[in-house]
Formats: structure tokens, sequence, C-alpha cells
């Protein structure tokens, strides 16, 4: 009899799954479904429990595609092997020793700035100091505290760049550094009291920061930066003039000035990554197609065709997208007509969530 009731007993035992292990499942049949903000959600509401925070973090970098990035005329990718393919001029100042075991990249306007596995960063711009000293432009004379600074600048975690003028640096303890002129000095205060930052974006004299539990700080333009104050359940931000945030749920929330309806993203569903151009918005749905609002002047969205995309960015022309096979393609055209050329992109480094 005594042996029934033990038996009993371990079968309820065996048969009993806590409520984190369910959560942890959902979270896991999200992912399968790469409904990434929902899969982000769980992860971060479990926290501690198994590898939670690690898929968070993996999810995070997925989403931010930081390994691919389109500036003012140039293009750039990280290859599979951690070395970058990049055109657009400047391609001399990539050095085989420098770039290596690259984890992130960063195209703000002509320049590339890549963020190395030992948490430095380096950039293709190369005007001596020197050179600028000559200078009598204020803007110029601004450029060098950030170019001394740069080198050392140390532990970052990722990190937003319009180099040399600003980099806003996300540091491996959850803190922020800005180089630069963004910020008054009070406002790079208030950012040096930020904690429990995963993700950074800097642009247009804004810096904004989002945080661990889904809400968003930011100091800079007036405009929107109450606004995004007031944000919840935020797994991702991208800005470029405005902000804009994907929620946990997949939906996007936009705030600040927007031109040529590049704000309407409020009927968005399914988006696991935004990307902010100059006078577009991009989104990607989790079924590898993209969508987009605003100007098309330049043919940046002319994507409507565009399948097995796995990540998005966005810029002044362009909108680029990482497909699932390792290659790129490329919608938009420079000022005078001219196109850059993906076609010998290929190798290229897609993420997974589980390796």
């Amino acid at each position: 009899m005594l042996s029934c009731i033990i038996f009993f007993v371990l079968l309820l035992g065996c048969q009993f799954v806590s409520k984190e292990q369910k959560l942890y499942q959902s979270g896991r049949q999200f992912v399968k479904e790469k409904k990434y903000p929902q899969a982000i959600g769980v992860f971060t509401d479990l926290s501690e429990f198994k590898d939670s925070n690690r898929l968070v973090e993996k999810l995070t970098y997925i989403v931010n595609g930081d390994y691919i990035g389109v500036g003012l005329a140039i293009v750039a990718a990280i290859r599979s092997d951690g070395t970058v393919i990049y055109k657009g001029g400047y391609e001399d100042t990539i050095s085989e020793e420098e770039w290596r075991n690259i984890k992130a990249i960063s195209i703000n306007g002509e320049h590339l700035e890549a963020l190395n596995a030992s948490g430095e960063i380096t950039s293709t711009f190369n005007t001596e100091i020197e050179e600028l000293e000559q200078s009598s432009l204020n803007s110029v004379q601004a450029m060098i505290p950030v170019i001394e600074q740069l080198p050392h600048l140390k532990g970052v975690a990722t990190f937003q760049s319009d180099y040399p003028n600003n980099v806003v640096a996300l540091l491996e303890d959850g803190t922020v550094k800005v180089l630069g002129t963004y910020l008054s000095e009070d406002e790079l205060e208030n950012v040096y009291t930020w904690k429990d930052i995963k993700a950074v974006e800097g642009r247009n004299e804004v810096v904004m920061g989002l945080k661990n539990d889904g809400t968003v700080v930011a100091e800079g333009d007036y405009r929107y930066r109450d606004e995004v104050t007031k944000w919840t359940d935020i797994v991702a931000i991208s800005t470029f003039y405005s902000a804009f945030g994907l929620k946990r749920d997949g939906t996007v929330v936009a705030a600040g000035p927007c031109a040529v309806t590049r704000c309407k993203v409020e009927e968005w569903t399914d988006i696991i990554a935004i990307a902010a151009g100059e006078n577009h918005t991009v989104g990607l749905r989790n079924d590898g197609t993209v969508i987009s609002t605003g100007s098309n002047k330049y043919g940046q969205r002319n994507i409507e065709d565009w399948t097995d995309i796995v990540a998005i960015d966005a810029s002044y022309y362009y909108t680029l997208g990482l497909k699932s096979d390792g290659s790129l393609v490329l919608a938009g055209s420079y000022l005078d007509g001219t196109n850059l050329d993906v076609t010998e992109f290929s190798g290229l480094m897609v993420p997974q969530v589980y390796e």
C-alpha cells in the first residue's frame, strides 16, 4: 500500500509543470514562429529562469540588426567570419588587423564604424587631427575631442554613431557614454545617471535609451523627448528626426515631428524589426516581408516584392535588407541617380537564436 502511495506521489511530481516552465515553452514557441518581440517579452519576464537572460540578449541583437548598415551613399555588412564587407569610399582604411571579430556596425553618414568583440570601436574616418586644427569652423573643431576620446572608449556593448561628430555607446554595465555635441552639459549629466539600458539611439540632437523593463529614457530634442518616456513594453527603438518604438506585441508607436506620412505606423502588426530613414520608415514582418511608409522620392520604398528578409536598415535614400541566405537587397538611389551595387555581398552573418 505504501509503495502505491509513493508511486502516485512521484507520478504527480513528474506531471507537474511550473508556471515558469510553461512561460518558457511559450517563449520558445514564439521564437519558432519568429514572433521575436513577443519572445523578448516572455523571456524578460522570466529573467533568471534557465537561459532567459541570454535569449533576451540574443533576440535583441537580432531585432536591432546592427550587423548590416546603409548610410548616405555607403553600405556594409558583417560576414559570417566576423570581418566586414563595405562599399562607398574609404575602403582602403579598413585594415585586416583592426577589422576582425566585428559584432556591430553603425553608419549614419559618410563613414563606417565597427565594434569588435573586445568592446572597442574603430572607424573608416582617417583625417588627421592636425589637419582639422587648421579649420576655423566650430563644427570641425568640435570633432577633435570626439576623435581624441574614441580610442579610450572601452567595454562597449553596442553603439550608434555619426562619427566624427558624435558617438553614443552603451557600456557593458548598462550605462551610457556620449561623445560629441548632441546634448548640453545638463542633459549629459542626466544621461550618465541612466541604468539598466539594453539599447541606445543617437541622432539629430537626441539620445534615447531602451531600458530592460521596456520603458524609454531620452535627452535632447524636446519635440519628442517627453512623448517617448511615456512608452511601455518596448523591445526596440529607432530614430531619424522622429522616434519609433517596437512593442512586445509586434505593433509600432511613433513620436515627434512627422513629415510625408512617415509616422503612419499605427496599423502595422506582426513586426519584428523597425528602421527609420530620413523621410521613410520600414518594418520587417515575421513572415520575412517588409512594409514601409513615408516618401518614395528615391525609390527607397520599392520593397514590396522582398521575401525571406531577416534584418533591415534605412537611411537618407535607401532601404537595406538582409536575406536568410546571407545576401543583401537594396532599394533607392543617391541624389545623382547612381545606385549602390550589393550583388557581390554574400556569406554574410545571419544570427540565429539557437546556434
